[in-house]
């Protein structure tokens, strides 16, 4: 007999657009995609994965029926992680009008709102994600899918800066919103090797000072959220004043930390340009009084910790993959006992060709 049950699986696409679902049990799937601001699936496909592992499936949003635009500052920077608001207007779901807002709270008594008899609208116009909000991306894009009819209301707040902007239909063409911000933090992120930007980053505003130095010991997941950012250009409004730190993480790459001082009420420092080093393949040649040693283990330690351990080859060669670029201390213990140690400077580069000359423990 055949069995349904309910399973749900959740995954954000690249910058390219590509997606992966893994370890799915075999079956049939409905799929839905939402893309705010590009839009959404017209309806739920359905993807067969019963008779093949594997099935590739393209999704194509479409944008019709939606309010969107992009909310820049006052210099015409895309202000990213700002909650829109849509309010008034009618619900075409539930032919509803006047949409009230539900207050974010985990009081129990805001529940009763739901209730009462003024609350007319049913679909769930007071959650961060839902159809009656959202948040800009890096770019400041936003977008409404399918708010009803009638006039709308966006309402938005950066910092003490409220914008309203009334009078919003549903229209082909984006709204273009500006909103002054007081303090801002912003540049690019760049490839150290290559100074090209990079564009599918992870940036976090975090208080306080801390070290800068690339860690071995923090990784960076490859299948871990990444959002795009256009032209590599990161930004946070209103951050809070004093010391702050920017951390930003990328596939491949080694987090990299910039320490942003002194930051005073109404501060614009917008050329904080952050360089993100490439993890490096390292192939070395472990050397002892100019003599190859080969088919011997070799440690590199990071303060005193073992970061990476690999076995030299008949050549000497060593073969150690995604290496934070740092300088190690390197040591070999060999098959007698003696300890031999030395150390190494890992590139910020993809690849790179060492020797690594090592000699008795003192």
């Amino acid at each position: 007999s055949a069995h349904e049950r309910p399973l749900v699986r959740t995954v954000i696409a690249d910058q390219r657009g590509n997606y992966r679902a893994a370890n799915l049990p075999q079956g049939r799937y409905g799929m839905e995609a939402f893309g705010a601001y590009f839009g959404a699936t017209t309806g739920r496909t359905v993807v067969d994965v019963v008779e093949v592992p594997s099935a590739w499936h393209e999704v194509r949003l479409v944008a019709d029926n939606m309010i969107r635009g992009v909310l820049t500052d006052q210099s015409g920077v895309g202000v990213a992680g700002a909650v829109m608001r849509l309010t008034g207007g009618t619900n075409a779901a539930s032919n509803a009008s006047d949409i009230s807002d539900f207050r974010r709270s985990d009081d129990r008594e805001d529940l009763s709102l739901r209730a009462r008899d003024t609350i007319k609208a049913r679909f769930p116009e007071g959650r961060l994600g839902s159809r009656m909000h959202c948040i800009t991306d890096s770019a400041g894009r936003f977008g409404f899918l399918n708010p009803g009819a009638g006039e709308f209301t966006i309402v938005t707040r950066v910092g003490n800066t409220e914008l309203r902007e009334e009078g919003v239909t549903v229209s082909p063409s984006d709204y273009s919103l500006q909103i002054d911000v007081g303090t801002s933090v912003g540049g690019l992120v760049r490839d150290a090797e290559t100074s090209r930007v990079i564009e599918r980053f992870d940036a976090r505003l975090l208080p306080g000072t801390g070290s800068t130095a690339n860690s071995p010991f923090e990784g960076v997941a490859e299948n871990g959220r990444f959002d795009f950012h256009p032209g590599g250009a990161y930004s946070f409004s209103n951050p809070p004043t004093g010391s702050v730190r920017v951390r930003v993480c990328a596939p491949g790459y080694a987090p990299a930390v910039l320490v942003v001082e002194s930051l005073s009420e109404g501060d614009q420092r917008r050329d904080l340009d952050i360089i993100l080093k490439p993890l490096c393949e390292v192939s070395a040649r472990l050397v002892r009084d100019g003599r190859a040693l080969d088919l011997e283990p070799c440690a590199l330690l990071f303060d005193d910790r073992l970061a990476y351990e690999a076995s030299s080859d008949e050549l000497g060669r060593v073969r150690i993959p995604g290496v934070t670029p740092q300088t190690y201390k390197v040591k070999v213990v060999l098959a007698d006992g003696t300890e031999l140690e030395g150390s190494v400077e890992v590139p910020a580069r993809r690849q790179a060709d060492l020797e690594i000359v090592v000699e008795p423990a003192k």
